[in-house]
Order: C-alpha cells, then sequence, then structure tokens
C-alpha cells in the first residue's frame, strides 16, 4: 500500500513538473511573441538612415560618393544585410557569393531600381583585418565598411538580434520586410510578391 502510494506521489510530482515546465515555455514563447511584434512595429515606423557616405565603399572606394548618390536617387528598392561587431563578420563575408543566387531570383526582373548592399560594422581591433578581406571578395557586389558605428548610431530602432538586421527598403528608406531570405524559401517567396505589388502600382 505505502509502495503505491509513493508510486502515485512520484507521478504527481512528475506531472507537476512537466506542467510547471509547459507553463514556463509558454509565458516565453508570449513574452518572445509580443517582443517580436514591438520591435518590428517600431522598425516599421520609422526611415532607415542609409549613413553611406560616412562608410568605405568596396569594390572601389574612388566612387563612393556616386554610388552613394546612385543609390539614393535611383534605387527604387534596396536589401540591406547588416552585420554588426558582435556576429562573425568573416562568417558573413564568405557567404556573400551566396547571395548571388537571392539576386538573380528576387531582383533580376527590376535592373537598376534594385541593390543588394551589405554593410560591414567589425570590432575596431579587427577593422584592418576585415578591410583586407572585403576588399578580397567585393568584386560584383556592394560592400560598405562602417568604421565609426554611423549605421547603428543613425538607426537607434535596429535590434542588436540579428534576426532584424537583414530587410527591404523602398525608395524614401522605409522598411517593406524585415528577414533574411538568404535560406529561407518562404521570405524569399514574401519579398518577390512586395516587389511584384509595388512594381504594379
Amino acid at each position: 500500500m505505502k509502495a503505491k502510494k509513493k508510486r502515485i506521489r512520484a507521478v504527481l510530482v512528475f506531472l507537476t513538473i512537466i506542467a510547471s515546465v509547459l507553463y514556463f515555455l509558454l509565458v516565453i514563447n508570449i513574452k518572445t511573441g509580443s517582443t517580436v511584434e514591438s520591435t518590428l512595429s517600431r522598425m516599421y515606423s520609422t526611415r532607415i538612415n542609409l549613413s553611406l557616405s560616412g562608410m568605405e565603399c568596396f569594390p572601389n572606394s574612388v566612387v563612393a560618393s556616386e554610388d552613394v548618390n546612385t543609390i539614393n536617387s535611383t534605387s527604387l528598392y534596396k536589401l540591406i544585410v547588416f552585420t554588426d561587431s558582435t556576429e562573425c563578420t568573416p562568417c558573413n563575408i564568405s557567404r556573400i557569393k551566396d547571395w548571388n543566387d537571392v539576386a538573380q531570383d528576387v531582383f533580376s526582373d527590376y535592373g537598376g531600381n534594385a541593390k543588394l548592399i551589405f554593410i560591414f560594422s567589425p570590432p575596431q581591433k579587427r577593422i584592418q583585418e576585415i578591410r583586407k578581406i572585403v576588399k578580397e571578395s567585393s568584386e560584383g557586389w556592394t560592400i560598405y565598411l562602417d568604421t565609426a558605428n554611423v549605421f547603428q548610431n543613425a538607426n537607434k530602432q535596429i535590434p542588436e538580434n540579428r534576426l532584424f538586421h537583414t530587410f527591404l527598403l523602398n525608395e524614401d528608406n522605409e522598411i517593406l520586410c524585415v528577414g533574411s531570405p538568404l535560406y529561407n524559401d518562404n521570405m524569399r517567396h514574401i519579398y518577390k510578391k512586395i516587389l511584384k505589388e509595388g512594381n504594379s502600382h
């Protein structure tokens, strides 16, 4: 009889623990969802200040000012891929070539009206190293090296979470979509839909 009561007590304790864990996960999920929703709401309600003139432009820094003017005046859409100092900059630079498929698939119908822009803001102690890597990897891409954190300083609404560091802008630098389409077919479809709808107006 005592053994049976112990087993029942053990089962009740186990079920209580499971219920507590599930409740905790539910609360975390609700809080996280709320945080994501409020973060996106804040991002969508403001314009992005690209501040490209305050960065080094690659592959050719000599044409940086001309490129900035072109981007600001003629690009109806800009896909920004931002890497801050907390992320692995060399890792993200090595993935740049993977964006070729995205650019061809998402932007191919828009020519010069759509621009893919990479902004890297590495730790100060690694700037020389990253500058060398960027020079070797910048052919065919528009890459900006932000050595003074001008992008982050000008856009406080962008959170530290890297999930929010890729976004699509319209010609007024308003955010149309947040999220990376690089390895996500659903996000890629959303980007294409937004561009198609915007281009039909």
